[in-house]
């Protein structure tokens, strides 16, 4: 009893140590194992994750055979990239429409400076339908001038005869005198004075002549100037009715026609020329008037101009160029043509 007694505080001491270490650790354990059973918890969350994003290999898989287990693998690696292509395509995406946001941007622009420009060009056209109306009053308004400026020279040159093949010298310092003695030699006309002739001389110069490269150069032409137009009509009547020589060449009396009176003329002579090879009967009346005779039961006719007798001719086949520079330049304003509106 004792010694029972001696040693039961040392015993209790023990155990109170030992239920202290004890306690310890269980909270020691008590804290490995929450922290444990947190690691499971965010593994448990990290697999679920991985597993709703692409395909897992549990341990069931591993289990499986190793060709299965291989095909798992390889449909994993697929996955990965078919995610990765993916995102590169909708970031392709996302550059495609930011490119075609700038292209309709880029077009609008276009649309509104097209729109500009078709107002603009409408505004010429209509200002150039003005113009062109204007051209063509003022080339009709032209050839009325055209006509009256050749009738008044025509008229000036009334008075006005040429003599052609009169050979150059004939006339020495004396051109007055020389007409003078033609005339009363070769028309027989003796009442004509040198107080009928106002002046005479050469058509053009000498240095004109000498300057022609053709090798053969027709004599120049004399033209006379009478003081009265009886004396004139006279004198060229007279010549017109026979035949007038001069040193064993022949010598043409002609009136003094115009320039473009002239170029008429040697149309006309060329259509007169192609009908008679026809064996039909034309005239060229003055001052460039053509006269077709009654052919095939048509009666005669007279035309004014020769364009006037384009359709006759036609008929005929002949062809006349045409020679009127301001009707081409009205046949080239006449022609239609349309407005990027749409309208003529």
């Amino acid at each position: 009893w004792s010694h029972t007694t001696q040693h039961t505080p040392n015993t209790h001491i023990k155990k109170n140590k030992e239920s202290k270490n004890r306690g310890r650790l269980d909270t020691t354990k008590k804290v490995k194992s929450m922290k444990t059973r947190q690691g499971g918890r965010k593994k448990k969350c990290s697999k679920m994750k991985e597993a709703s994003e692409e395909p897992q290999l549990t341990v069931e898989s591993q289990s499986l055979p190793r060709h299965e287990f291989d095909l798992l693998g390889e449909i994993r690696s697929l996955w990965q990239e078919h995610k990765q292509a993916t995102t590169e395509n909708k970031q392709g995406l996302a550059r495609v429409e930011k490119s075609i946001g700038e292209v309709i941007t880029r077009l609008s622009v276009v649309e509104t400076r097209i729109s500009e420009v078709e107002d603009r060009v409408g505004q010429t056209e209509d200002r150039t339908t003005q113009l062109e109306r204007v051209v063509i009053s003022l080339l009709q308004n032209q050839d009325k001038l055209m006509v009256k400026c050749n009738d008044l020279e025509a008229r000036a040159r009334r008075k006005n005869i040429r003599i052609h093949g009169v050979p150059e010298g004939s006339e020495k310092d004396d051109v007055v005198g020389f007409v003078k003695d033609l005339i009363s030699t070769k028309l027989k006309l003796q009442n004509v004075l040198d107080a009928d002739i106002e002046r005479a001389h050469r058509v053009g110069s000498v240095a004109q002549r000498r300057s022609s490269s053709r090798p053969m150069v027709a004599p120049r032409a004399i033209i006379v100037r009478f003081w009265n137009y009886r004396v004139k009509e006279s004198v060229i009547q007279m010549a017109w009715k026979q035949k007038t020589i001069y040193n064993g060449q022949e010598i043409y009396f002609n009136l003094d026609y115009t320039a473009e009176t002239q170029k008429q003329r040697i149309r006309v002579r060329d259509v007169v020329k192609q009908l008679r090879q026809r064996g039909m009967k034309a005239q060229m009346r003055y001052p460039a008037q053509l006269k077709i005779l009654g052919d095939n039961g048509n009666g005669t006719k007279t035309f004014a101009r020769l364009k006037d007798a384009t359709e006759r001719l036609r008929e005929l086949d002949i062809i006349i160029e045409e020679d009127d520079e301001t009707e081409k330049l009205k046949e080239e304003l006449s022609l239609s043509w349309k407005t990027v509106k749409g309208h003529k």
